[in-house]
């Protein structure tokens, strides 16, 4: 995995991690323990990323790694697609029971729109792949 994905990745879930943590203290009454789990993380997220190589600016590399994320953007959208789609066929009407008609289409729609998001990323990711081919292609042929 290249080190720029690993920050992202490391930060995230630690960041995911940290706002539960929080809540968790909070809602059982500990009211001072968040701050110090706050500056504990801030100072792990330094230490993990003193530990990564540095990111790389390699053309094989980058391409490498573009594709690499198009194709799991793309298929992030499948399986969301696929998630849909059993849950329509899945669901029953106790499921969306006080939820008006509107809601329930709204749901859907606002399903539809990530999995939009995840292909359009997809497709993004491999046009960034294919422009930084033909620009490593340019400087070998010069």
């Amino acid at each position: 995995m290249s080190s720029n994905k690993s920050r992202i990745l490391v930060l995230i879930c630690g960041s995911l991690a940290c706002v539960t943590l929080d809540y968790w203290l909070v809602t059982t009454g500990h009211y001072r323990l968040p701050l110090f789990l706050f500056v504990a993380f801030v100072l792990a997220i330094t230490l993990v990323f003193r530990k990564l190589r540095p990111p790389t600016r390699s053309p094989d590399e980058v391409h490498k790694g573009l594709l690499n994320a198009s194709s799991g953007f793309r298929r992030l959208g499948f399986i969301g697609a696929f998630g849909i789609v059993v849950y329509i066929l899945t669901s029953s009407r106790d499921d969306f029971r006080g939820i008006a008609t509107w809601g329930i289409v709204l749901i859907y729609l606002w399903g539809a729109f990530i999995v939009w998001c995840y292909f359009w990323a997809a497709r993004s990711y491999r046009r960034k792949a294919n422009a930084s081919s033909l620009i490593t292609k340019q400087r070998e042929d010069e």
